[in-house]
C-alpha cells in the first residue's frame, strides 16, 4: 500500500492544501480546524508518506511533492 494510499480523507484534505503552500494557520481557517488538529494532521502525514525528521530536507516539500506526484 502506498503512502498516499493509508492517508484519511481529512489527511488528503489537509495535504492538498499543504501543497498549495498554505501554512498550517491557513489550512486550519480553511477547513475550519484549530491549528493544533492540523499540526497533528501533518504529523500523520509525514508519519504515514515515511517522511523521517532531517536537517537535510524539507517534509513539507516532498510531502507536496508526493501528492503533486499522484
Amino acid at each position: 500500500m502506498s503512502g498516499l494510499a493509508r492517508l484519511s480523507e481529512r489527511e488528503l484534505e489537509v495535504l492538498e492544501q499543504l501543497a498549495a503552500g498554505r501554512t498550517d494557520q491557513a489550512i486550519a481557517a480553511r477547513l475550519v480546524l484549530s491549528e493544533r488538529t492540523v499540526e497533528s494532521h501533518v504529523r500523520n502525514i509525514f508519519f504515514k508518506l515515511d517522511l523521517l525528521p532531517s536537517p537535510n530536507v524539507n517534509r513539507r516539500v516532498l510531502a507536496a511533492v508526493a501528492f503533486a506526484a499522484r
